[in-house]
């Protein structure tokens, strides 16, 4: 409660045995929860993603669709778009890029990401949070990854251009400012 500190609501998404391989600089609530039409949703990245009511605190779904190996646990937050939450998994073996619906937990579109396929496992990783942008009148999201960084588009998840660069294991989020888009490239 805002008013008196009090707990309204105490919640299990999941209960998980272990975290599982972590960087000693990493925790298994990294991951920044995003608030869509009254509902919280929350990754703790591979364990899963699950959604709750904030007004009740009723569990409204949750998924374990989304394994990856983070080798060092997940960083990635959700970022809210238009009644979603877009998600970013770039493991060692796997990347790709994610829309679910917030109110049902459902896949509206998901995108591979090829940009670092061909590196080593270690050199695939990345935890950087997605950022919406608008240019000209479309709404795009950028997500840095191992490799490149990537804009697409939110309602479909088609890529709309890449550029790669030599780097990976990235966390910054990315900055829009004067037409121009930043990242950070990580490690290289």
């Amino acid at each position: 409660d805002l008013k008196s500190g009090e707990v309204r609501h105490d919640v299990e998404l999941f209960a998980v045995a272990g975290a599982g391989a972590m960087h000693a600089r990493n925790n298994p609530a990294s991951p920044t929860p995003a608030v869509v039409g009254g509902r919280l949703v929350a990754s703790f990245g591979s364990h899963g993603v699950g959604c709750v009511d904030v007004s009740t605190g009723k569990v409204l779904w949750r998924s374990d669709k989304f394994k990856i190996d983070y080798e060092t646990g997940a960083g990635s937050s959700l970022v809210p778009y238009k009644g979603r939450v877009i998600l970013t998994c770039d493991g060692a073996d796997a990347q790709y890029v994610v829309a679910l619906e917030a109110a049902t937990g459902e896949v509206a579109w998901k995108a591979s990401r090829d940009g670092a396929a061909k590196k080593v496992a270690n050199e695939r990783r990345s935890f950087s949070t997605p950022l919406v942008i608008t240019v000209g009148k479309q709404d795009q999201v950028v997500i840095p990854g191992a490799q490149c960084v990537y804009g697409y588009d939110p309602d479909t998840g088609k890529e709309l251009w890449r550029v790669t660069y030599t780097g990976f294991s990235n966390v910054p989020r990315p900055v829009f400012a004067d037409g121009l888009v930043i990242v950070s490239t990580g490690y290289f």
